[in-house]
């Protein structure tokens, strides 16, 4: 945290969240700005035409995490969210900032679909895993490497019918499959929506770790 983010705040965008147990929560959305020897900084969002500013500066992310998002921001751009709870005693004044003040902050990761397991690789390689976020610019597609599609895992079946009975009962057939597919893709969302909905609450503000087994302490008898 840095000593001018008390006056920076009102400039920040602002916006809102339901949390997974469908509160509503207010949050800060700050422009993650690359500064140098790989440091990124937080920043109000500005003008297109408005070049950054070391001034204007909010906090400084760790290095760690800098870290990380250098392998990555070539061809990415990030945004970062937090709740607006934490920032309420530092902008009252009566919490002090130093160097030691740190507040959690989700990073949000935008690029182009081409790159997208190309960042998933690079993350993993750094042990970061990507979890489904509270915030992100709807206007943008979603996609997480570190999530299995269930899309390209069960694709919609095709149904083989004989040619003369589908032809004559191609209309009925027709307003049928029509509805199971419909069906099967509310069921496909609302699965979707439930897994992303679990990893959020058994992994909010953890880093999700990769579990590996030594396979030579791992035996068991093959059975005929």
């Amino acid at each position: 945290m840095l000593p001018q983010a008390v006056q920076l705040l009102n400039r920040v965008r602002t916006t809102q969240i339901a949390t997974p147990t469908l509160e509503i929560q207010d949050v800060y959305i700050f422009t993650v700005f690359s500064g140098d020897n790989q440091k990124f900084l937080l920043q109000p969002p500005r003008k297109m035409d408005e070049a950054a500013q070391l001034f204007d500066n909010v906090a400084v992310i760790n290095r760690e995490s800098s870290t990380v998002l250098s392998q990555i921001a070539t061809f990415c751009t990030f945004e970062a969210s937090c709740l607006m709870d934490p920032w309420i005693s530092i902008s009252s004044g009566t919490t002090a900032i130093d160097k030691n003040t740190c507040i959690l902050v989700d990073i949000i990761i935008y690029g182009h679909p081409k790159h997208c397991d190309e960042v998933g690789d690079i993350l993993s390689a750094r042990k970061t895993y990507l979890q489904e976020p509270d915030y992100r610019d709807t206007l943008c597609g979603y996609k997480n490497p570190h999530f299995l599609d269930l899309n390209s895992n069960h694709p919609v079946a095709v149904m083989d019918h004989d040619s003369l009975r589908f032809s004559l009962l191609q209309s009925e057939l027709g307003s049928q499959q029509q509805e199971a597919s419909n069906a099967k893709v509310l069921t496909q969302s609302l699965l979707k929506q439930k897994l992303a909905t679990v990893f959020k609450t058994m992994t909010r503000s953890q880093n999700l770790k990769r579990v590996t087994a030594d396979t030579n302490r791992v035996h068991t008898d093959l059975k005929p």
